[in-house]
């Protein structure tokens, strides 16, 4: 047994008080005659023998309460078999101040009751113990141990970060500090509410940290959240209706109702909606968005759920074009007054012709379509910019001439890994198996077509699909074999009609409810749109799409009261920014150059800290020692018994009051 008080044992001193007053207690006696002496000798002696008894066992009594009393105030204890020194000791401390941490339990967040335990930690060890402070966005000082006053420094200044650290992360850092400092046994407290994903990639804590696990949640924490916000056309329309869908997930076990849906765009407040979702589950909302202007814009779509709000907005920005930008390659082909005439109906598209002798390779970024057009032969040079260009988002229609070259149409093929043409003799077909619901010709009928009108074809060229071609047949000959196909490249579209276009070869051109929706879908199926947001922690690059001649051009991301200078790279002819540090607030942001806006970016949180699920108590108690409902007021308590040892001051209070107890006993049944 030990004493974390032992300089209160010279109280022990004070025993000697109730000996002197024994010592000096004289009983004043009162004289009584009696006429037999022998009788009152007899007496006497029976009276005296009884005192000395009774004050014997009251002056022991008494100086039991009184040292038991002493002993209680020195904070006995019993050392823990894994005791670490008290002097010079090392302390690791975690307070999760990831978003999740926002969630309130009688009426404080867990961040804030986290802070305060941890203070409270700080506190209970001893003033030469030396503490490694960590979260989540703590920089280089959490690889470093501080006294107890900046470590509680530097628990004021934590505050709510997007930044997230799994477990693994954060105990390797914890371990590198002591095996730097050449010591074990380190206690290591985590302070969290504990979330599933927080113990991906975890192994086992190294021998020389005694971690304790501190869950401060309670009870389950229902969510509601935004997980994503995209538009339903790749490339927006001036002047049009455009569709916003948005994914909205319920994380609880019970459902989720009347849900309100909004969106904040252009100065006004859109009603999108609401909606009731199931537990478990995520529902997809539209909300119909008139754009009106051209440029870069931006929106928020909302919902309110309470208490966790940190996923309640979704940030986009976009870039409306003035016009829908159109290449097409052609040799004097007779189908190019049918493009004109498709595109020109839509009134903001602008149609560019030129001869594959022409191409402007250094504009072709800036095209949302282009349309090889019955082109005899395609250069090596023109089938990697165009395979290029088609990986970056964008679009290519091809159409085959009825004497095109064999290998230069499948030098381009073979680019995309799309098949292969072969020539055979010319002869007449038709296309009569349409896919209503495919990507071009989805929502173009407003009733399904029994038997659609037959599409005559006479052609040399038949083009058989690779097997491992990932492709989508929107339209086969009666022979099954594919006529109108969309092959998916990186983030763009290749589309090939596999025969001519001509009116002479066939008549594709004069059929306006296929070739019409062909050339429109087309054009709106390409990836143009820039990402609408970036994740906080995830994403750092994304293109700037604007030619800058400058060399060694500088640009910087403005928010709020925030700047910070971006890197620089070019990618196939793109310039591509990337964010030099972090960013800790959602929000939408400005890129400048020479004070000058060049687009918007939007920033949103990363939603794993959404998922609000906690880890299983039997997955915790395999990796730490878990103690549940450790307050601020009971910390230091609970650390001098898991640190310091067993107390049995307690014990030893209830000794000195069983010792008075059994005086008063005595005094009032033991009488002379």
């Amino acid at each position: 047994m030990e004493f974390l008080y032992p300089s209160v044992l010279w109280a022990l001193a004070f025993l000697a008080v109730p000996i002197i007053v024994h010592l000096f207690h004289f009983r004043r006696f009162k004289k009584v005659f009696f006429s037999n002496v022998r009788e009152l000798r007899e007496l006497k002696k029976q009276t005296s023998a009884r005192t000395k008894l009774r004050h014997r066992l009251v002056l022991s009594m008494r100086m039991l309460a009184v040292a038991a009393l002493v002993i209680a105030f020195a904070r006995p204890f019993i050392k823990p078999s894994e005791h670490v020194s008290g002097t010079g000791k090392l302390v690791g401390i975690y307070v999760d101040n990831s978003l999740s941490m926002e969630a309130k339990e009688d009426h404080v967040t867990l961040l804030e009751k986290a802070v305060e335990l941890a203070k409270g930690i700080v506190e209970s060890y001893d003033r030469d113990t030396r503490f490694q402070i960590v979260y989540n966005d703590a920089g280089t000082r959490q690889h470093f141990a501080l006294d107890a006053h900046e470590a509680l420094a530097a628990l004021r200044e934590i505050d709510f970060s997007p930044t997230f650290r799994s477990l693994d992360y954060i105990l390797n850092v914890k371990e590198e500090l002591v095996k730097r400092e050449n010591t074990s046994g380190v206690p290591v407290y985590l302070l969290s509410d504990f979330q599933k994903q927080l113990f991906q990639n975890l192994t086992k804590p190294d021998t020389a940290l005694r971690v304790y696990a501190l869950p401060l949640r309670k009870k389950p924490v229902r969510n509601v959240y935004i997980d994503s916000v995209w538009w339903e056309a790749p490339v927006l329309w001036r002047g049009r209706t455009n569709t916003l869908l948005v994914r909205i997930v319920n994380d609880a076990e019970t459902p989720a109702e009347k849900i309100r849906v909004e969106l904040d765009y252009d100065g006004q407040i859109i009603p999108v909606g609401v909606v009731d979702i199931p537990p478990r589950s995520a529902v997809v909302d539209t909300a119909s968005v008139p754009i009106r202007k051209a440029g870069w814009q931006h929106a928020e779509v909302r919902i309110d759920d309470y208490p966790v709000r940190f996923d309640d907005s979704w940030y986009i920005a976009f870039d409306v074009p003035e016009y829908l930008r159109v290449l097409v390659l052609d040799q004097g082909s007779n189908i190019v007054p049918y493009l004109r005439a498709v595109f020109q109906s839509l009134g903001n598209v602008d149609v560019q012709i030129y001869t594959p002798l022409s191409v402007p390779y250094d504009q072709l970024g800036g095209f949302h379509l282009i349309i090889l057009s019955e082109i005899k032969s395609l250069s090596s040079g023109l089938i990697n910019t165009l395979a290029n260009y088609v990986q970056q988002g964008g679009t290519v229609v091809f159409v085959p001439h009825e004497k095109g070259q064999v290998d230069s149409y499948n030098s381009l093929l073979k680019a995309f890994a799309a098949g292969k043409m072969t020539r055979e003799e010319p002869r007449d077909r038709e296309v009569s198996d349409i896919q209503l619901h495919s990507t071009v010709f989805r929502d173009v009928f407003r009733r399904a077509v029994q038997s659609p009108t037959r599409i005559k074809v006479h052609t040399a060229w038949r083009f058989a699909l690779h097997p491992t071609t990932r492709a989508e047949q929107m339209m086969r000959y009666r022979d099954l074999g594919p006529y109108f196909v969309r092959i998916p490249r990186g983030q763009g579209n290749l589309f090939i009609i596999a025969a001519p276009a001509d009116p002479e070869q066939g008549d594709l051109v004069k059929r306006g409810e296929y070739f019409v929706p062909m050339l429109i879908k087309s054009l709106l199926s390409g990836r143009r749109q820039t990402d609408l947001a970036m994740i906080i922690g995830r994403d750092k690059w994304f293109p700037l799409n604007t030619q800058i001649r400058e060399k060694d051009p500088v640009f910087a991301l403005r928010g709020e009261d925030y700047e910070q200078i971006l890197e620089v790279r070019n990618r196939d002819g793109i310039l591509h920014l990337g964010l030099t540090g972090p960013v800790k607030r959602a929000g939408i942001y400005r890129v400048v150059h020479k004070d000058k806006p060049l687009r918007l970016v939007a920033f949103n949180y990363d939603r794993k800290e959404s998922q609000m699920q906690p880890a299983p108590e039997e997955v915790m108690k395999s990796y730490f020692e878990v103690r549940e409902n450790i307050e601020r007021q009971g910390v230091s308590e609970w650390i001098r018994r898991a640190e310091i040892g067993y107390p049995l001051w307690k014990y030893f209070l209830w000794l000195a009051l069983l010792a008075l107890l059994i005086e008063i006993l005595l005094l009032r049944w033991l009488k002379t």
